[in-house]
């Protein structure tokens, strides 16, 4: 079985021509969702499907991280495992969930809506924060008396500071 790191070495290239493609194809799938919906779908996101947003921001963000981390805990995973398990619980949707609603014939605008804002709110401000919580001081307490947390506090400080 091969995995993405293995695919450069094969031929003992890097990886990279495999990266920019694979990049390249997120972008397309994204782009073309992107041009699927009108402003006007997105509006109506807003005023009629209100109800169906929050429940999946509170789903993404205040949901699944919990239960990622309890099931963690209540299967025994390793530690590495289980802050793996936790990052994915934890990180935003991207334009796959986008291009599986089209095909399901789902609400691509709500769908697209949600992307956007999770992206946004959870690379800024949840994905840290969840870290901080379930990670740095759940997972690591349990499996090393000496926590080593996860560097978030310089990129975050980055992302707040202003230049001099």
């Amino acid at each position: 079985m091969t995995n993405c790191s293995a695919v450069g070495d094969e031929n003992g290239g890097d990886g990279t021509a495999f990266t920019v493609l694979l990049f390249a194809m997120i972008c397309f799938i994204a782009l073309s969702m992107g041009c699927t919906i009108t402003v006007d779908s997105l509006k109506e996101v807003w005023t009629t499907k209100r109800r169906a947003f929050l429940i999946g921001m509170f789903s993404q963000f205040l949901l699944m991280p919990p239960v990622m981390f309890g099931l963690a805990h209540a299967f025994g995973l390793p530690s590495r495992v289980a802050i793996g398990v936790v990052l994915m619980g934890s990180a935003p949707g991207g334009s796959t969930s986008n291009l599986l609603t089209s095909w399901a014939g789902g609400n691509v605008a709500l769908s697209v809506a949600m992307s956007a804002t999770s992206t946004c709110l959870g690379a800024l401000f949840m994905l840290p924060l969840n870290i901080e919580i379930y990670i740095n001081t759940g997972l690591n307490n349990d499996a090393n008396p000496n926590p080593d947390p996860l560097p978030l506090t310089p990129s975050l400080d980055n992302l707040t500071s202003t230049p001099a």
